[in-house]
């Protein structure tokens, strides 16, 4: 059978059905994706289950123009501005993040224009 001889009905699903799968990949893609592939490190540092004393390094990474590193490998593809393997460093800065919130930043206010990650190295991974 052509083209020319199918329905309407059946040329609107033919067209529909692909770009509706792509919309829902793209929606899943921005907003499900890296929102929920592991641990937080606030919550997992407030809750108790990860102490100072687990956490063998921080590092300071610059963050990438674009998109947003979710694996051990692009987070280790990023320059670093500093590494903190202190012990005494790192539990002075985990009593500043007792009282952190997780969540997005707001990009345009200006305190967000020096932005970095936290890489925060564990025995079990990295958060």
């Amino acid at each position: 059978m052509k083209w020319s001889q199918l329905s309407t009905k059946w040329k609107a699903t033919v067209v529909l059905i692909p770009w509706a799968l792509a919309v829902g990949y793209m929606a899943y893609l921005n907003f499900i994706e890296g929102r929920t592939a592991g641990p937080d490190f606030i919550q997992a540092f407030q809750s108790r289950t990860l102490s100072a004393g687990a956490i063998s390094s921080i590092e300071v990474v610059e963050p990438a123009v674009g998109h947003t590193p979710f694996t051990a490998k692009e987070y280790d593809s990023l320059p670093r501005r500093a590494k903190i393997d202190s012990p005494e460093s790192i539990r002075r800065m985990m009593v500043l993040m007792m009282l952190c919130q997780p969540g997005n930043i707001q990009q345009n206010h200006p305190v967000a224009a020096y932005r970095a990650y936290l890489k925060v190295n564990s025995p079990d991974g990295f958060y």
